[in-house]
């Protein structure tokens, strides 16, 4: 497994793999949660608009829209849907829908 790991280039499939490898889905949960959390933080202290607020908003985006494709991939659309919810950007969804998907979220949306 080391092998054929050191020989893929750093592409998406490598991210992918070292999630699996290190941590699995359970552990993209574990930073879902973790976002959620810190984007609540920076919401309440939103009063200072700080450049370091932003910032840090911008952070938590790039992040979630990292995790919300692998979470879609691990059949937890359930909780993709509940991150961007949390997140107030539940527009973002519709980058990550495909027709196979789109029944089961418009389900739990409805």
């Amino acid at each position: 497994m080391k092998t054929y790991y050191e020989k893929i280039e750093e592409s998406t499939e490598k991210v992918h793999l070292k999630v699996l490898i290190f941590g699995g889905i359970e552990y993209i949960r574990y930073l879902s949660a973790g976002i959620v959390l810190e984007w609540k933080r920076v919401q309440q202290d939103k009063t200072k608009q700080t450049i370091v607020l932003r910032s840090k908003e911008d952070t938590l985006l790039r992040l979630t829209k990292r995790i919300v494709p692998l979470l879609m991939r691990h059949n937890f659309e359930i909780d993709a849907c509940d991150l961007l919810i949390e997140l107030e950007h539940i527009h973002l969804m519709k980058q990550f829908v495909n027709k196979d998907r789109y029944p089961r979220i418009c389900l739990y949306l409805t």
